[in-house]
């Protein structure tokens, strides 16, 4: 090296993204990959956004304070620790498939400060935040029909709408955006439509048979 030369560190980037490689049981790995077929987004993106939909949640949080073995601040409620809260480890998770994920450097502390309060690896958190999103039904079909909504230009959102109040009211209970999407999906065979194009054209169709 020549004299007066010296070695520049990069700088890392404050927006940096960190992976997480949390393991999922088949059954989950099959839930998250039907979501990313239905919404017509990647893999990747639909389990960070049921992640971080967990995150948010009271009610997840609350589902996983049995494993709080240290306090856990969730916005002004103080989750209190137990050292002899249950492992996590112990229960019986069939594990077989690894989802590549990544988060900004905030939500990577969030997540990590989860871990460290259940006493556990960051992997594992992220899985058990995965879980109990996609069992919360509330924050399942916020989160999934915020994204339906997405997929849609105006006017077809309002006649979906439509559409998801009169069968509602037929089966005499709240159907979901997304379960009139999911219904979609498998019921129009067409493999050489986008899934968006699929949905389009399913609500012009049933539009006109309830107007």
């Amino acid at each position: 090296m020549k004299e007066g030369s010296h070695i520049t560190k990069r700088k890392v980037r404050s927006d940096k993204k960190r992976d997480i490689k949390p393991t999922i049981s088949a059954t989950l790995n099959e839930c998250v990959h039907n979501l990313s077929y239905i919404l017509n987004q990647p893999i990747k993106d639909i389990g960070e956004k049921i992640i971080m939909a967990a995150i948010n949640s009271r009610e997840c949080i609350d589902s996983l304070s049995m494993y709080f073995k240290r306090d856990y601040r969730h916005d002004n409620t103080i989750f209190r620790g137990d050292l002899e809260a249950e492992v996590i480890q112990k229960r019986n998770v069939i594990q077989k498939e690894r989802l590549h994920l990544r988060f900004k450097a905030c939500e990577h502390e969030r997540i990590s400060a989860l871990a460290y309060s259940m006493d556990c690896s960051v992997s594992l958190a992220t899985t058990m935040l995965l879980i109990a999103g996609i069992r919360n039904r509330e924050v399942f079909n916020q989160m999934v029909d915020s994204e339906v909504i997405r997929l849609l230009d105006p006017g077809r959102i309002k006649s979906l709408k439509m559409i998801q109040k009169y069968i509602s009211k037929l089966n005499d209970e709240h159907i979901s955006l997304f379960a009139v999407i999911s219904f979609v999906a498998h019921e129009v065979i067409d493999t050489t439509k986008t899934m968006q194009e699929k949905v389009n054209d399913w609500i012009d169709t049933h539009i006109k048979n309830i107007e």
